[in-house]
């Protein structure tokens, strides 16, 4: 096996540690870590195909900038039916059911994917005891 360093052009992250990845298709997800100034909330995606890194902007707030914590991708499959004993998600005035990826369907079922960051701690050694989730397109 050999090392090569990727040329990467765009959003190019600054250097950090601690942080986490996951990889979804063809990109690569970074979020959080230690950067000079501190804990990090940003989050970037990485395009192994045009090598471009684009820094990811959201609408609702971040999570607080964090290092040392655990990120995945995970599928899930989105049905209007009416099983309580399932997580649901609201959107406006309308709640969808959230079903692991796999578990019987519905007509009209489709597919999300969940980035969940899991704990983790601040710089001052604080631990975090949350799980923040955010759809990834």
């Amino acid at each position: 096996m050999r090392w090569v360093k990727i040329p990467a052009t765009g959003d190019v992250p600054g250097g950090r540690a601690s942080h986490a990845a996951a990889v979804f298709k063809e990109h690569v997800y970074i979020f959080g870590g230690i950067g000079p100034d501190g804990a990090l909330d940003t989050t970037y995606k990485y395009h192994t195909g045009t090598q471009q890194w684009t820094l990811l902007r959201f609408d609702a707030p971040l999570p607080a900038g964090r290092l040392d914590h655990a990120m995945c991708i995970i599928p899930w499959r989105v049905s209007k039916s009416g099983d309580t004993g399932a997580v649901t998600q609201e959107e406006g005035d309308e709640a969808s059911t959230l079903q692991r990826q796999g578990e019987e369907g519905h007509a009209g079922d489709a597919v999300l994917h969940l980035l969940f960051v899991f704990g983790g701690m601040d710089v001052r050694g604080q631990i975090y005891r949350d799980c923040v989730v955010s759809l990834v397109e």
